[in-house]
This record gives C-alpha cells, structure tokens and sequence, in this order.
C-alpha cells in the first residue's frame, strides 16, 4: 500500500504544482493589469493636475484683468474729484468735478460741486457787501464835504459890504 499511497502523493504534488502555475499566471495577469491601471490613473492624473493649474492660471489672470478694470472706474472719477477739490481749495470757486463713475462717487461729485456753489455765492456777496460798503462809504464822504461846504456858505446879505 505504499505504493499506492506514493502514487496518490505524486498526482496530488502534481496537481500542488499545476495549481501553483496556475496561481502564478493568474498573479502576472493582474500585476500587468494592475501595471495597465496603474499607468492610465498616472496620466489621468497628471491631465487634472495640468487642467487645474491651466484653469487656475485663467482665474488668476481673469482676476486681475477684472480688478484692474475695476480699479480704474474708481480711480479715474476720483482723480477728477480730487483735481476739483483742489482747485476749488486753491480758490478757484468755478473749478465743477464731473460726478461720473461708481454710485457713490457721482454722489460725491454732486455734493461737491454743491459745495462750490455756496462758496461761489457767498464770495459773491461778501463782494456785494464790500461794494455796497465803498458806496455808503463814498456817500458819507460827499455828505460830509457837503454838509462842509453848505455850514462855510454865508449868504451874501450878510457878508459886509466893501463900500
């Protein structure tokens, strides 16, 4: 019975060594497919990472281009408001500021230039009243030589008479 139970042990190391091929194919089948997947999630990897610092670099520029728009209709309305605040500040009362631009630097211009308005119409009539001021001035420097001259009058009757 040795015999037989040699040959029962060598068909089954046969089987052990068929099972153990077959193990090992099955093994470099799926390390090739795991090496095929590992392959395309690599360049699908690498694809998003290019496309997400593609589309970042878009939004950045994007960005900034907006931003500097932005900047500029602030900028410019508020360089001709300050051109007019500083001439007006200069004494030029007529200076006006356009009131363009953002909401609420039009708001800004208008009360500005509302601004310059009531200074122009006051150093109006502070120079009406400085005129009217000369005049009644004027006016009671001929009253007073008038008044002068009428008290050194005498009338002719009574001057004495050179005969």
């Amino acid at each position: 019975d040795m015999q037989g139970a040699m040959a029962a042990l060598d068909t089954a190391t046969a089987q052990f060594q068929q099972l153990d091929l077959d193990i090992g194919l099955a093994i470099d089948q799926e390390s090739q497919e795991v090496s095929i997947h590992r392959s395309r999630a690599e360049t699908t990897g690498n694809l998003a990472f290019w496309l997400l610092v593609t589309s970042g670099t878009i939004g950045a520029v994007l960005g900034l281009a907006v931003s500097a728009l932005i900047a500029r209709s602030i900028l410019k309305p508020l360089s001709s408001l300050e051109s007019a605040a500083l001439a007006v500040a200069s004494g030029n009362l007529e200076a006006r500021a356009k009131p363009t631009g953002p909401r609420e630097l039009a708001r800004l211009g208008r009360a500005l230039n509302q601004m310059a308005d009531s200074l122009l119409d006051a150093s109006k009539r502070r120079e009406l009243e400085a005129e009217r001021e000369r005049h009644l001035a004027q006016l009671r420097e001929r009253d007073r030589k008038s008044t002068r001259l009428n008290s050194s009058h005498i009338p002719l009757a009574r001057m004495p008479s050179s005969a």
